[in-house]
């Protein structure tokens, strides 16, 4: 642990990391407890976003991991909205036609359910790389180490 950096600067480096895993908490509750997994779009930018520039001024390794962490979500948002955009361009290819999954042609329901399907579990993937790579960094960040996120984006510099 790096001795050299105070505690709060340590922790807001932390909660960087953590704040943009506040969408999981509330899709799971939505999805128990109101039978409605509701997703807020962007909250895993905004929040980070916000605490980087709230005190990246006042601490410096807010600065540090507060951008890191921005940089990482918005490569995450970016990958995902590709995967969504790619499904929809390969599904013609697949030979699923979404005018007929509302008729009771079980071919085509099938096919639309293991389209879905492969969709859901691309974003879950990403999701759960998200999910651990940003654990793995507030860890660091609390501990005084530098964390670099791999396949990111360097938008902010």
């Amino acid at each position: 642990m790096n001795n050299n950096i105070e505690r709060p600067d340590r922790l807001w480096a932390m909660l960087s990391h953590l704040a943009a895993l506040i969408w999981l908490p509330i899709y799971l509750i939505s999805a128990i407890f109101l039978n409605i997994p509701l997703y807020i779009p962007f909250i895993n930018i905004l929040l980070p976003l916000y605490i980087w520039q709230r005190y990246k001024n006042r601490y410096t390794w807010v600065d540090i991991h507060g951008k890191e962490s921005v940089n990482f979500q918005l490569s995450i948002t970016l990958y995902i909205i590709i995967a969504i955009i790619c499904l929809l361009l390969i599904s013609p290819i697949c030979g699923i036609d979404f005018s007929k999954v509302a008729t009771n042609d079980r071919l085509e329901k099938f096919k639309f359910a293991y389209f879905l399907g492969t969709g859901y579990f691309l974003i879950f993937v990403i999701s759960l790389y998200q999910t651990l790579c940003s654990i793995t960094a507030a860890i660091q960040a609390y501990r005084g180490k530098n964390y670099r996120y791999s396949s990111t984006i360097r938008f902010l510099k």
